[in-house]
């Protein structure tokens, strides 16, 4: 059998700009490279939607994405261990997924993979296994949807998925695994030693940036965004779903070009500054991305609130302003992260359990979800 391996089409990213059919045209291209491929099955990793409750557009344009799959007959046989698989996610070519953190809901709240499960789009993993079998073949895929990272070992222990005998079997996480993810706080995360041996195949999903390499003598895909979303240094290269037989194969899916470029301040005034920025900008071709960093110091007497870019090309450009200025203040935390430290402090200071979702409550209280917010601090109580 030939399973086609993606992850993190984060649909309906950058909605309503002129980036807004990325996140469906690219996953597009690569459910229809994987089916070119004769694959049998597609799992996909996590981070299908963008936000965990998507409005009905984006709902409308990811069921056509999901759908193509369905053109294609593998005619597998399957059996999940919590309980049956309907036919109607049999149909066409099967799609394997499990949520990732952008997905992740409050408890009893279904998440979107359990919504498209229910109309025959997905086969929806948590700490949950499914075996294919086709022309005398198996393959046993072990799904852990994501969960906090504090809670990724203790989860894969409760969890410990066993090996289904004459089978290959693979796992599929989504979650950060160091070395390959940039964080000094190496709690918020698993090593390789961690994961359970044994196994054929390792997927991760949530690191963008795609890797192969080996735990033991098998092999592990970190499978990467088909989409670019945080236009980082270093995530230059090119984007792909993979293809696996018993070996790995990437195969690359069709993106928009991306750039990353540094641009320093070197005592400039505003207008020098913009003058350089133009002059670089004009020589990118039309529709692509480009990062523009700027470090540095600006001219003494002015401010970033000098400063008014709007750069003459016909490339989407993103400016990271990141130079210094007399005003410039100690480097701080992140005020996402800062908010949510102090929300944690809060709670313990009340009693609160150390198993309440401090991430995930503090998102719940940002979007305005009150009422699940409540359901959530209830179960820490």
């Amino acid at each position: 059998m030939k399973v086609g391996i993606l992850s993190d089409t984060h649909f309906g990213f950058s909605w309503g700009t002129a980036r807004e059919d990325e996140s469906f045209s690219q996953a597009a291209d690569a459910i229809e490279k994987l089916l070119k491929e004769g694959v049998d099955f597609i799992i996909l990793a996590g981070d299908v939607f963008h936000v965990p409750a998507p409005p009905p557009e984006i709902w409308s344009r990811a069921i056509d994405v999901l759908s193509i799959a369905k053109r294609q007959e593998s005619n597998l046989k399957a059996a999940r261990s919590s309980k049956p698989v309907s036919r109607l996610c049999l149909q066409g070519t099967p799609i394997v997924a499990i949520h990732g953190t952008h997905e992740r809901r409050a408890r009893k709240a279904d998440t979107a993979l359990e919504t498209l499960e229910k109309v025959g789009l997905v086969i929806h993993l948590h700490a949950d296994t499914i075996t294919f079998e086709k022309d005398g073949e198996r393959i046993a895929v072990h799904g852990l949807s994501g969960v906090p990272e504090k809670y990724t070992r203790d989860a894969l222990k409760d969890w410990s998925p066993k090996l289904v005998p004459g089978a290959r079997n693979i796992l599929v996480l989504h979650q950060n695994i160091f070395p390959f993810v940039y964080s000094k706080d190496e709690s918020a995360g698993i090593q390789l030693a961690d994961l359970p041996e044994g196994f054929d195949l390792y997927i991760d999903g949530h690191i963008h940036t795609p890797i192969l390499t080996n735990y033991g003598e098998s092999p592990v895909i970190i499978s990467g965004s088909t989409v670019l979303t945080q236009m980082k240094k270093g995530e230059q290269g090119e984007k792909f779903c993979w293809l696996y037989d018993g070996k790995v194969r990437q195969i690359p899916i069709s993106t928009r070009p991306f750039f990353y470029v540094e641009v320093k301040a070197d005592n400039d005034t505003p207008t020098e500054l913009q003058k350089k920025i133009d002059d670089m900008v004009l020589k990118f071709p039309k529709d692509s991305l480009v990062k523009i960093k700027i470090t540095g110091r600006l001219k003494a007497g002015y401010t970033s609130a000098d400063l008014s870019f709007s750069p003459k090309s016909q490339a989407i450009i993103s400016i990271d302003r990141d130079f210094e200025t007399e005003e410039s203040l100690p480097e701080s935390r992140p005020l996402t992260e800062t908010a949510v430290s102090l929300l944690s402090s809060k709670l313990r200071e009340m009693g609160f359990k150390s198993s309440v979702d401090i991430s995930r409550l503090y998102d719940l209280l940002v979007e305005g979800r009150l009422d699940e917010a409540a359901k959530l601090v209830e179960e820490g109580t």
